[in-house]
This record gives structure tokens, C-alpha cells and sequence, in this order.
């Protein structure tokens, strides 16, 4: 049986529209409220900070850059809430910015529980091997996605 192209992309529309929404549903019924004023560049950085304890902040510049548009803003934001400490030039995350990142991967678990609970662990693995193979083919198409993301 072969399902049309425009089907499928209609059904892709749906299913994005719906995840986001899910993901939005599950943040608003946390029991982990957070808020920065920075948004999510913050959580970039914890992210970031959790797999690269005592990082120089030239280091994580260079890998948040894409996200975090005000890094030296960002960076206070998170050092003045007690989320990040400094020491001779090197930033980890402090115990609340432990707990903050523990609570954003129990939020990400969720979302995920979430998502695809309609599926069994065989369909989750045929999603993801679907999936997979959409974001290789996209990802070796002879297109510049920073320059088209940026115009």
C-alpha cells in the first residue's frame, strides 16, 4: 500500500503540533517549576555545565553559541541564583544547579513517557530506526541548514 506524500506530510504536521503541545501540557503540570529570565539559553548552559563540570567560560560560550544569544547575562543569571559557581576561571554547576538539572531530566523523562506511551517497545524502536533514517537523508542533502535557519 503506498500512502500519499502529502498524507504523510499532513500527518507530520499533526504529530508536531501535537508533541509541542504535549511537551507544553507536561511542563505546565510539573511539580519542578523553574523560571530564568534568560529563557532556555539558561538551561543550555546547565546542560552543558552537567556533562563538562569546571569548564572555562570561553568553553561553554563556544558550545552554547548557537543557543544562547546573551551568554555574560545568561552566565550571572545563573551564577547570582546559586545554580553556578566560579572558581580561578572554571564554572560548575552548584548543588541547586544538580538539582535543576536532575529535575530537567525527570521533566524530559515524562515528556518522553508521555509521547510515545501509545506505542510498544517494537514500535518505538521501528519509530526511532524510521526517524533515524529521515534525519541522516535530510542531513546529508547538499543544503547549508545554518545559513537557510539564519536567513
Amino acid at each position: 500500500m503506498s500512502v500519499e506524500k502529502r498524507a504523510l506530510l499532513k500527518l507530520s504536521k499533526q504529530y508536531n503540533r501535537y508533541q509541542a503541545l504535549l511537551k507544553k501540557y507536561t511542563q505546565l503540570n510539573d511539580h519542578f517549576p523553574i523560571h530564568l529570565d534568560q529563557g532556555k539559553a539558561g538551561f543550555f548552559i546547565v546542560g552543558y555545565l552537567a556533562q563538562n563540570p569546571d569548564a572555562s567560560a570561553v568553553a561553554i560560550k563556544q558550545a552554547t553559541s548557537t543557543k544562547v544569544a546573551d551568554f555574560d547575562t545568561t552566565l550571572t543569571e545563573l551564577i547570582t541564583r546559586d545554580l553556578v559557581s566560579e572558581n580561578d576561571g572554571k564554572y560548575r554547576l552548584t548543588k541547586q544547579g544538580l538539582e535543576l538539572r536532575d529535575g530537567l531530566e525527570a521533566r524530559r523523562d515524562r515528556i518522553a513517557s508521555e509521547a510515545f506511551q501509545g506505542l510498544n517497545e517494537a514500535e518505538q524502536a521501528q519509530f526511532y530506526q524510521l526517524m533515524s533514517k529521515l534525519v541522516a537523508e535530510y542531513a546529508s542533502r547538499d543544503i547549508d541548514y545554518d545559513q537557510v535557519e539564519k536567513a
